[in-house]
C-alpha cells in the first residue's frame, strides 16, 4: 500500500538470567525469581510508556517446559521495562542468561532490545552500563568508556562473564565502587 510504512516488531525473549558467587564460594544466588518460574510479581518491577509494548510470561516463546518472558514492542514506540536490583559483595559474581533478541526499524525509525546491566554505586548513582541488545540500523545507542554493548541479534543464546571480566571493557568504571546492579529487559522503539 502506497504511503504506508511497513513497521516490524522489537522482541527480547528471556529464558533464565542469573548473578552467584564462583563456585569456591558458594553456590549462592543473588536474584529472586531469575528463572521467571514464579509470576512477575516476585522480585521483578515493571513499567510500560508508550504503545503496543508488552510484557508477557509462558511457557510457548521457547521449545522448553520452563517459563520465559516476552518484552515487545509491535508498531508502537516508547519503552517496556522488567528490572529488578541485585546487591553483590564485590564483582566476582558470575553472571549468566539465555535470551534471543531481535530489532527491526521500521523504514526511518530506530529501536531496541536488550537485558541491560546497570553498574551503581552505594548511593544508588549509576555508573554505566553493559548491554546484550539487539539494535536496528539507526539506533543512536553507542558504545563508550561507561556503555558496552554486546549484540545479541538472533535466536537463543547463552551469555555469561564475571562482572570483573566485563568491568575490563568499561574503562570508565572503577569496579571498586559497583555496589549494586539494576538488571533490566528492555525494549526501546521509536515507531517500530
Amino acid at each position: 500500500m502506497k504511503g504506508k510504512r511497513m513497521r516490524n516488531p522489537v522482541v527480547i525473549l528471556l529464558l533464565l538470567v542469573c548473578f552467584a558467587l564462583p563456585a569456591g564460594a558458594s553456590s549462592l544466588h543473588l536474584m529472586e525469581n531469575g528463572d521467571i518460574e514464579q509470576p512477575l510479581t516476585t522480585g521483578w518491577e515493571q513499567s510500560i510508556a508508550g504503545s503496543y509494548l508488552y510484557i508477557q510470561r509462558s511457557t510457548a516463546f521457547d521449545a522448553d517446559p520452563d517459563y520465559e518472558v516476552k518484552v515487545s514492542s509491535n508498531n508502537g514506540h516508547g519503552s517496556a521495562k522488567l528490572w529488578q536490583s541485585i546487591i553483590i559483595p564485590n564483582t566476582d559474581v558470575q553472571f549468566s542468561a539465555r535470551l534471543s533478541s531481535a530489532a527491526v526499524d521500521g523504514g526511518g525509525a530506530w529501536c531496541a532490545a536488550g537485558l541491560i546491566l546497570t553498574y551503581l554505586d552505594v548511593t544508588g548513582a549509576p555508573l554505566g552500563k553493559t548491554a546484550l541488545a539487539a539494535t536496528s540500523a539507526i539506533c543512536p545507542w553507542t558504545e563508550s568508556s561507561t556503555f558496552h554493548i554486546i549484540d545479541t541479534n538472533g535466536g537463543w543464546a547463552d551469555y555469561g562473564f564475571t562482572l570483573a571480566d566485563e568491568l575490563l571493557n568499561l574503562p570508565g568504571i572503577d569496579g571498586e565502587d559497583v555496589h549494586e546492579i539494576e538488571l533490566s529487559l528492555l525494549v526501546s522503539a521509536a515507531n517500530c
